[in-house]
C-alpha cells in the first residue's frame, strides 16, 4: 500500500515521459488501461494524504483517472490522456484559491508557520500575495498545458515535461529571493551569508 502511494509523485512526474513512450510503443488502449488502474488504486489508498484532492478534487480525480482513460480507449484517441497536467495544476489552482477566502489562512501562510509560528503582517501579506501569484500560475500552467496538447505529443511532452518544471523552480526562486530581500532575515547558511554582503539586516545596515 505504502509503495503505491509513494508512487503518486512519481507518476505526476513521469506522466508526460510515461505517455510519450507508451504511446509510441503500445497504443491508446495499454496507456488507458494503466492510467485507469493506478488511478483507482491511488486514489482509495492515498486520499487522506493529499488534501487538494478532497471534495472538487476527487471529482477532478475521477474526471481524469476513470473517464478520460475510458472515453479514450473507446474512440482511441489520446487527446483526453494529455489533460493530465492540466488537471493536476487545476486541482492545485481550486485548493490555493480556497485558501484565499476570508477567514481562511492562505496556503503559503500554512507552509511558512511550519518555520515561523509567529508571523508579523507584513510576513502574513506576503503569504497572501504568493498565494495569488501561485494560483495564478496554476491557471496559466493548466492552459498552457492544454494549448501544447494541441500542436503535438512532442511539444506537449517538453512543456509538461520540462519547461513547466523550469518555470515551477523559477518561481519559488522568485518568492525566495523577493522574501529575503523584503525581509532581510538570514540563516547561517551560504548561499544566505552571500545574499546578506549585498543586502544586509536592517539592524546592521
Amino acid at each position: 500500500m505504502r509503495f503505491l502511494i509513494s508512487l503518486r509523485p512519481l507518476l505526476t512526474f513521469f506522466y508526460p515521459l510515461m505517455v510519450f513512450f507508451v504511446l509510441r510503443n503500445f497504443g491508446v488502449k495499454y496507456l488507458s488501461i494503466i492510467i485507469m488502474v493506478f488511478g483507482v488504486f491511488s486514489h482509495f489508498l492515498g486520499k487522506k494524504k493529499h488534501p487538494y484532492q478532497q471534495k472538487p478534487g476527487v471529482f477532478i480525480h475521477f474526471v481524469t483517472f476513470v473517464l478520460f482513460p475510458l472515453f479514450s480507449s473507446f474512440l482511441n484517441d489520446h487527446f483526453l490522456l494529455l489533460l493530465y497536467p492540466a488537471m493536476i495544476n487545476l486541482s492545485l489552482l481550486i485548493y490555493f484559491s480556497l485558501t484565499l477566502r476570508r477567514g481562511q489562512t492562505p496556503i503559503i501562510e500554512q507552509f511558512a508557520r511550519a518555520f515561523e509560528k509567529d508571523l508579523d503582517e507584513d510576513k502574513k501579506k506576503h503569504c497572501r500575495q504568493f498565494t495569488v501569484v501561485w494560483s495564478v500560475f496554476f491557471c496559466l500552467n493548466a492552459m498552457a498545458s492544454v494549448l501544447t496538447a494541441f500542436v503535438s505529443l512532442e511539444v506537449w511532452l517538453a512543456y509538461t515535461g520540462f519547461v513547466s518544471y523550469v518555470l515551477i523552480g523559477l518561481l519559488f526562486s522568485i518568492e525566495y529571493f523577493v522574501r529575503k530581500l523584503r525581509f532581510r532575515e538570514y540563516r547561517d547558511t551560504f548561499l544566505e551569508r552571500t545574499i546578506s554582503k549585498f543586502f544586509p539586516d536592517r539592524q546592521s545596515s
